[in-house]
């Protein structure tokens, strides 16, 4: 990558590239010096100004990631591309555990999605938002609201694999937040213990942010539930 950087001085994807192998190999303080090399050669080169607000965001530093993510929106090539940062930018509330601004932040990218004529980018931010969500039936309202974006007329541009792809999504969760639903009705009037109520919230969060999602254990409910 020496060698590439330095055969192509005046253009901005080596340096680009470099960065986001070093990214993937963990070295961000690496991967942050390259895109910034990147953006001097040009600094309208989008990906390398989404590459640092991805950057930041992986190291955790939630706030200075939205700043980027911000930089990245103002120079994206296209609308979709535009749409697709903010969602990422969205990511960033929930990841601090501020969920208020996420459904705020969520809410605008769907909305902008929705007028635009953007539906797969609708249903993944209608998707995303059911991931956090305390309730479970404001969850599946969601999902709802993701399947009926990509039925709607404009989803016929999207490529069958995209939106069958997106549907297994939401799909898969509608599942799980269906199966807690019934979990949560069939155990009637038991009620959870402020720790039971945190480990149910942290694997919501941890599923939002890519953790593997394992099916609800309903047990205590099983045992109360009366046969149909």
């Amino acid at each position: 990558m020496e060698r590439y950087v330095a055969v192509l001085p005046t253009l901005p994807n080596p340096q680009d590239s470099y960065a986001e192998i070093l990214r993937m190999s963990g070295n961000f303080n690496g991967a942050l010096e390259h895109y910034r090399a990147a953006l001097k050669i040009d600094p309208w080169f989008a990906y390398s100004q989404l590459g640092l607000a991805d950057t930041y965001a992986l190291m955790g530093n939630q706030a200075q990631a939205r700043v980027e993510y911000e930089k990245a929106i103002q120079k994206a090539y296209t609308a979709a591309d535009r749409l697709s940062y903010a969602l990422q930018s969205a990511t960033t509330w929930a990841r601090e555990n501020n969920l208020a601004e996420a459904d705020k932040a969520f809410d605008a990218v769907a909305g902008k999605a929705h007028a635009t004529g953007f539906s797969l980018i609708e249903a993944q931010a209608h998707r995303m938002m059911s991931l956090y969500q305390t309730d479970d039936a404001d969850a599946l309202k969601h999902l709802a609201s993701a399947e009926e974006a990509l039925n709607h007329p404009t989803a016929a541009s999207i490529s069958q694999s995209d939106r069958e792809d997106e549907r297994a999504r939401v799909l898969r969760y509608r599942a799980v937040r269906a199966g807690q639903q019934w979990c949560t009705a069939a155990a009637g009037k038991l009620s959870y213990s402020p720790r039971t109520r945190r480990i149910r919230r942290h694997a919501r969060i941890a599923a939002f942010r890519g953790h593997p999602y394992s099916r609800p254990r309903c047990r205590g409910a099983r045992m109360h539930a009366r046969p149909h």
